[in-house]
């Protein structure tokens, strides 16, 4: 299982226990799995999008920012559009 959390200036936006999540990174879309490598990553606009550990699904729209994944934590800073919020 994966550790997500989503920042915002505003607060936070997700904290939550997940099966895999995927950003729209610099280079491409890219999802995050249990045991995956470390990497830091910039974000470019699009969705971040996530399955719990539950099973329900959760997702928000980004403008830019930045995720870091290690050791089965992913911790991303995020500006969101429209000053929308997320689902966890």
């Amino acid at each position: 299982m994966i550790t997500l959390t989503i920042l915002s200036p505003g607060g936070t936006l997700c904290s939550a226990q997940v099966e895999k999540v995927s950003f729209p990174g610099a280079k491409g879309l890219f999802t995050v799995y249990p045991e995956h490598a470390p990497l830091l990553s910039s974000l470019l606009p699009g969705t971040i999008e996530w399955t719990a550990a539950d099973g329900s699904t959760g997702s928000v729209a980004v403008r830019a920012g930045c995720v870091r994944v290690h050791d089965d934590n992913v911790e991303a800073c995020v500006e969101v559009l429209n000053g929308g919020g997320g689902k966890a």
